[in-house]
């Protein structure tokens, strides 16, 4: 497997037919792009193209938002836009709510003022998985070649320092590396084991595309060790929080349920 960072050299514009750009970017930088390969987007230059992009000043925070912002420090008009997309906030810390959007642990819901025009708010595409698809498609229409698509963002772990990549969105390849029923190097029986394949490749991935001015939101990946799969997407990766060990008991107390 070879990763090569895509660098744009400048930002990404709303209305930008990000397709194209890739196409053009893939044509210049990769030698022989093949069927199988893979790419990944950054999820806020996906938002930021397709014009998932909100004013500041246009957002009124409500009270419940302006009480969560004194408590959190944490800007009122992201978490009004949290409270208005009706995603679970589980709680927090100065300066971040951790929230559940989609099925997803991410902070402050995944809206963003970092790296977007100044005065704006970029927020997750409602369908992650349908905007892979069609990028995974237009690609094929502008090179020839089936290329898997991941959309990445990144987040924290619970008790790690630092972020890492997460998937949101997928198409073209089965995400998941199932070892239950297999035996390990001693012969026993691997009972509950299966392999997070997207976003080991979003870490990897997220590597070259940083956190500040890298100007990487695309990275190609050649000869990923990956299985092609048209029907999958990324409610594969997601879990309920009955069965995660460390939410359970949480949205227990809580009376949660995202099912």
């Amino acid at each position: 497997m070879k990763i090569i960072p895509l660098k744009t050299s400048r930002v990404i514009k709303p209305g930008e037919d990000i397709t194209d750009t890739v196409a053009k970017l893939i044509r210049i930088n990769i030698d022989n792009p093949s069927t199988g390969d893979l790419i990944a987007f950054s999820i806020k230059a996906i938002s930021i193209s397709k014009k998932y992009i909100i004013k500041i000043s246009s957002v009124h925070p409500s009270k419940k938002a302006l009480k969560l912002s004194e408590k959190y420090k944490v800007s009122s008009e992201i978490i009004e836009l949290i409270l208005r997309k009706k995603v679970v906030i589980l709680g927090g810390a100065e300066g971040v709510l951790a929230t559940l959007n989609n099925g997803v642990l991410i902070g402050n819901g995944g809206l963003d003022r970092k790296n977007v025009e100044k005065g704006y708010i970029v927020y997750w595409p409602d369908d992650p998985d349908e905007e892979a698809y069609k990028i995974r498609k237009g690609l094929y229409e502008k090179l020839g070649i089936w290329l898997s698509v991941i959309l990445v963002d990144s987040h924290v772990n619970p008790l790690r320092r630092g972020t890492t990549g997460i998937v949101i969105g997928l198409a073209g390849f089965n995400p998941l590396k199932d070892y239950r029923g297999k035996e390990d190097l001693y012969g026993r029986k691997i009972r509950f084991t299966i392999q997070n394949i997207a976003d080991e490749l979003a870490s990897a991935a997220h590597i070259y595309m940083g956190e500040g001015v890298e100007e990487t939101p695309f990275v190609y990946v050649k000869n990923p060790p990956i299985t092609f799969c048209e029907h999958c997407t990324s409610e594969m990766l997601k879990l309920n929080p009955s069965e995660c060990i460390y939410m359970r008991d949480n949205f227990n107390r809580m009376g949660l349920s995202i099912y």
